[in-house]
């Protein structure tokens, strides 16, 4: 055994003429090993689901069968009540996350906003008019100092 020759992927010493230690040869063959695994099982599903489409489409009774019972397990859903309790656990839940979230308390801010803003402009609007009437009666008055002098 010669050693000096290095792994291409760690750098360890290995015998004349291997480009990869034993370890790393190892893991490059169980990662080869999971990635066409892995690709192909991603192919068989896809595969194996535009053949259940492909199946259902040539054979009518067996979609219509399917449609019946997913439509019974549909109605059963929702006579159970369990379509019911399952809208108000997602209700409440959704309400916990807005409060958690601060997203009750931003709406809250922001309709208090508007209420201040709508009681702003009608402020101003009679204050406006009441500078208008003060106007008119300091007008009214300087006439009549300039009649009586």
């Amino acid at each position: 055994m010669k050693i000096g020759y290095k792994c291409e992927k760690c750098g360890y010493e290995t015998d004349e003429g291997l480009s990869l230690c034993p370890k790393c040869s190892t893991d490059e063959e169980n990662e080869s090993t999971y990635s066409k695994f892995k690709s192909l099982l991603g192919n068989s599903i896809e595969a194996a689901s535009l053949a259940g489409s492909e199946f259902i489409e040539k054979h009518p009774k067996i979609k219509e069968h399917a449609k019946r019972v997913s439509e019974g397990v549909s109605s059963k859903y929702e006579e159970t009540g369990a379509k019911k309790h399952v809208d108000t656990i997602k209700t409440k839940s959704g309400e916990k996350l807005d409060v958690v979230s601060g997203q009750a308390m931003y709406e809250l801010v922001e309709e208090r906003l508007s209420l201040q803003d709508r009681y702003n402009d009608l402020l101003a609007i009679k204050l406006h008019e009441a500078l208008e009437r003060i106007a008119e009666l300091e007008k009214k008055l300087l006439e009549l100092n300039s009649k009586k002098e």
